[in-house]
């Protein structure tokens, strides 16, 4: 690990059928979801359902320059995977949300800093 959350605080990390969660006092940040794991869990926003039905044609009408951008990303162990980035904020930073495909759906999302 090169960054976590919290910064130099002390924090604990939360599990959950393969997500993950930076626990410092009552706050959580989650830092991976895992929606092969969790097929029940859905992330809503007024314009976009995040879950493990969400494709990649979906993402592209809301976010169409993010998916041009698309890379491919070889998972240790797990092979690989198309990956989006996305911005967490209209103001420039480091942190970014790296989505997973697998054959078009929605795999996994990680909280991503530069190193």
């Amino acid at each position: 690990m090169c960054v976590n959350y919290f910064d130099n605080k002390v924090f604990q990390y939360a599990y959950f059928k393969e997500s993950r969660a930076e626990v410092y006092g009552d706050t959580a940040v989650i830092t991976s979801i895992n929606f092969r794991q969790n097929p029940a869990l859905e992330l809503t926003t007024p314009t976009l359902t995040l879950n493990s039905k969400t494709t990649l044609a979906e993402l592209a009408k809301i976010y169409p320059l993010a998916v041009k951008n698309q890379g491919e990303l070889d998972v240790h162990r797990v092979g690989k995977r198309t990956q989006v980035s996305l911005a967490m904020s209209k103001i420039m930073s480091e942190e970014s949300w790296l989505l997973l495909f697998d054959k078009g759906l929605l795999v996994k999302i990680l909280w991503t800093m530069q190193c």
